[in-house]
């Protein structure tokens, strides 16, 4: 677990809580075009910051309610897509 950086350059720890403001084309250039909307709904969203990794990237959880169903997954945010908005 280290720290990382938004895009203006403030330093972000788990726990901060940042805007979403793109996903990185990395993590969608092998995706469907279904999984690659459900991704992009997180865009513009505050969530928390659950862990930074090596590379610097921060993941967040986003949760999806299906009806009865819950569920959810991680995605990591790289620094040009984020904008810290909160510390805890």
């Amino acid at each position: 677990m280290g720290e990382s950086h938004d895009k203006e350059g403030a330093k972000v720890i788990v726990g901060d809580v940042i805007e979403v403001l793109e996903i990185d084309a990395r993590l969608t250039e092998y995706l469907d075009e279904e999984d690659i909307a459900s991704l992009l709904v997180i865009v513009g969203m505050r969530l928390e910051v659950k862990s930074i990794n090596s590379d610097g990237s921060m993941v967040v959880t986003h949760m999806n309610r299906y009806g009865d169903i819950v569920g959810g997954h991680d995605v990591a945010i790289f620094p040009k897509g984020a904008k810290i908005v909160r510390r805890p």
